[in-house]
């Protein structure tokens, strides 16, 4: 299990510094490995079927990216169920997989069902978190929140509606750091 995370590392390495030839091998291997050793629905699986969606996603093999990031959403979801907020940053991958290849339709269904996820995500934690710790997860998803509004401004002359997603998505974001940052100002002058 060591052995297959430390190849699925260095695989990332590879990935990151744009040698995918070196890193391909190592992600199918880690998959055998981890099948082998853990089986077929093993979540961990998931992730490294995620890393090569993003390894072909960015050799332009969108085909291969798009199995890959299906493969990784499939098995997140029948280990965490449907709407596990697990499955929002695959689903954002798979948008943008979709956008890459003109299917709009598709990006935009996969880009607003994260978006909700993650919403969703920071209902039910925020309550629990310290303020650097929202701070971090807002940093976290801010990534994904920019991909979703280049898309929405790339396609709101078909979709003049989706600026409303973009518009009520940063407000959210902003205004649960401003009450955070509110109720901070509150305890620390009580």
């Amino acid at each position: 299990p060591d052995y297959a995370s430390h190849l699925n590392n260095l695989a990332e390495l590879y990935r990151n510094t744009g040698q995918f030839y070196k890193a391909e091998p190592l992600y199918l291997k880690t998959i055998d490995i981890e099948k082998k050793v853990f089986g077929e629905n093993y979540s961990d699986i998931a992730v490294t079927y995620h890393n090569l969606a993003l390894l072909y996603s960015g050799a332009s093999m969108l085909d291969k990216a798009g199995e890959y990031c299906l493969k990784s959403l499939s098995l997140k979801q029948s280990v965490f169920g449907e709407d596990n907020p697990v499955c929002s940053e695959t689903m954002s991958t798979l948008a943008y997989i979709y956008e890459c290849a003109n299917n709009f339709s598709e990006a935009e269904k996969y880009y607003t069902k994260a978006l909700w996820l993650n919403y969703e995500r920071i209902i039910n934690n925020f309550s629990f978190l310290s303020e650097e710790e929202k701070s971090n997860y807002l940093k976290t998803i801010s990534h994904y929140n920019d991909m979703f509004s280049s898309y929405a401004m790339k396609s709101k002359n078909s979709n003049p509606a989706i600026t409303g997603l973009v518009y009520n998505n940063e407000l959210i974001n902003k205004g649960i750091l401003l009450r955070s940052s509110g109720k901070m100002k509150n305890a620390i002058l009580n």
